[in-house]
């Protein structure tokens, strides 16, 4: 099976991405894993939605992609993205935050024709897309929105608005047939954020506004801590 991750920042998140990536690199290269940064945006959008362009772009050359946020740092480097795949669906994403819907900040993406419409649906809601101040860009936008009214429409900033919006337009048995949402009390529950991080959780996330450098930067010395341990460990037994 190939797995790509692909993890994305330019030059407004400098002091994030040059601690996550290379970590990051490490960790698929102990794993095995193609390891796909990215540094530029490939829209005038806001940066978010850079990442579904990216996911698009590679998904033909892999099995599954895993996307993961450039302010989240992988604390249990002993786990393998193979793990938390649920192969039988074509989307992996966790529930997290006060609203209790999917977080795109960390997911998996199998190659799929449906999982590719739905990247591409998500791509598609111009009416999502917020200008410079965070506000739609026309009113006819404004009421697309207040008639649809649900979490993605009324909360979010960037791209988390057309992956929920997208999603709650899914009927039951569709969405439950494609996407697998792991939850908080579960043991493969990946992307750890808030109330919702402790040890032993793959991923340490500080999105929003749980976006703390220092705490960032202290969790990410601890991954480089444990990565080391494993990185010697593997030379040990070549």
């Amino acid at each position: 099976m190939k797995i790509g991750m692909i993890s994305f920042g330019d030059e407004n998140v400098e002091e994030w991405k040059s601690v996550s990536l290379p970590l990051k690199e490490r960790y698929c290269r102990l794993h095995g894993y193609d390891f796909l940064p990215s540094h530029q945006r490939l829209d005038d959008r806001p940066v978010g939605w850079t990442k579904v362009l990216l996911m698009l772009r590679h998904l033909s050359e892999y099995d599954w992609l895993y996307w993961s946020d450039v302010d989240s740092v992988i604390m249990q480097p002993h786990r393998k993205l193979d793990e938390f795949i649920e192969h039988s669906r074509d989307l992996t994403f966790c529930v997290a935050g006060i609203h209790g819907v999917l977080n795109s900040g960390e997911f998996f993406v199998k190659n799929s024709v449906w999982a590719r419409n739905y990247l591409e649906t998500v791509y598609g809601q111009e009416f999502l897309v917020n200008n410079k101040k965070g506000k739609p860009k026309t009113l006819a936008h404004w009421w697309k929105r207040k008639r649809c009214g649900c979490i993605g429409c009324r909360k979010f900033q960037y791209d988390q608005k057309g992956f929920v919006h997208v999603t709650s337009t899914l009927s039951t048995q569709e969405r439950e047939e494609h996407i697998a949402l792991r939850r908080p009390e579960e043991p493969d529950y990946f992307n750890g954020y808030g109330e919702n991080y402790h040890e032993g959780i793959f991923i340490q996330h500080f999105p929003g506004s749980f976006k703390n450098l220092d705490n960032f930067h202290q969790a990410a010395r601890t991954a480089d801590e444990r990565l080391t341990s494993l990185e010697l460990k593997w030379k040990e037994n070549r």
